[in-house]
């Protein structure tokens, strides 16, 4: 699961909605209780493709990776991507990754999440992101 919007950690919260009067953000709890209450980790017994967990939950926000949310995503994700600093304008690099998942549709999630990571710091540091 792939999450972007801005983000404000545990305290401010994630995703602003641009169409209320007021903008408003998802509370930590709010996130918390959406992660918790969906089809994916709430695995019944006729389902056994169904382990009750994400493969990952990447934010690609900024400020998504505090021990609050790392402790409270352990229990609905096996891989946790997210940036405890600000995330550069450009967010994350989806080409490449996405075309290992195009290509190899098995490819693991550690695989995937390592990849994600690596394309992220190749972007920033020396391609189209840099500066």
């Amino acid at each position: 699961m792939i999450l972007w919007d801005h983000g404000g950690g545990s305290t401010g919260g994630f995703a602003e909605d641009d169409h209320a009067a007021v903008k408003t953000t998802m509370p930590f709890s709010g996130i918390v209780d959406a992660i918790r209450d969906n089809a994916v980790t709430n695995r019944t017994d006729d389902d056994p493709g169904n382990d009750g967990m994400f493969d990952f939950i990447n934010f690609d926000a900024c400020l998504m990776n505090c021990i609050d949310l790392d402790l409270v995503m352990a229990d609905y994700t096996d891989y946790y991507i997210a940036s405890p600093e600000i995330v550069p304008g450009y967010g994350q690099y989806y080409t490449d990754w996405l075309d290992m998942v195009g290509n190899n549709p098995e490819a693991n999630a550690f695989e995937l999440g390592k990849r994600m990571v690596d394309d992220f710091v190749s972007f920033y540091d020396e391609g189209d992101g840099k500066g």
